[in-house]
């Protein structure tokens, strides 16, 4: 796995030998993968040979957290079954910005822990996430509030809010001087 022989690593998990010594190896084998950011290698052993992974939660958890660009891998482990939608998960495509997951990932999970998407999302000014978010749940216009009384943003992320949310804000909230804090 160290230097990226795709065609070695496959050939030494698939030998049909009784109790592949290999196999036991496996998990150390995607940690080496992971730290050389090996994607196309972990893809093979998570497709063909994921029940032979020992700790599979650790690993999984890793990969997630360790690789960027695997939105792919990530939809693969939900559609067959092997990771479950949770918080983590999606803070976790938030904080990577893998919009399209995160869309998916919201409309197959019910949340209610809004204040801390949003201020994953604020966080990272993520215009096209904070819209699709609103949308689906209008209801976290009180965690809204109270983050943006908190957080600074740009311009541009205050400006999408502004023109586009400020039918929700009622009058008592000091959105005068947040203009004149954002020069808008």
């Amino acid at each position: 796995g160290n230097n990226n022989h795709f065609d070695i690593v496959k050939l030494l998990l698939e030998t049909n030998i009784f109790n592949n010594p290999f196999h036991k190896h496996i998990d150390i084998l995607l940690e080496t993968l992971i730290k050389k950011n090996n994607k196309s290698i972990i893809k093979y052993i998570l497709v063909h040979h994921y029940e032979k992974i020992n700790n599979y939660n650790y690993i999984i958890d890793n990969i997630i957290k360790n690789l960027n660009n695997i939105d792919d891998i990530i939809y693969y482990l939900i559609l067959s079954k092997k990771i479950i939608i949770n918080n983590v998960l999606i803070l976790t495509c938030i904080d990577k910005g893998y919009n399209e997951l995160c869309k998916y990932l919201y409309n197959n999970i019910n949340i209610n822990i809004f204040e801390e998407h949003l201020f994953r999302i604020i966080k990272k000014e993520n215009n096209e996430l904070f819209d699709y978010f609103f949308k689906k749940h209008p209801d976290c216009i009180v965690s809204l509030k109270k983050l943006l009384k908190e957080m600074n943003v740009s311009y541009n992320f205050f400006q999408n809010i502004f023109n586009n949310y400020i039918q929700f804000f009622n009058k008592d909230f000091p959105m005068i001087d947040l203009c004149l804090k954002y020069n808008y």
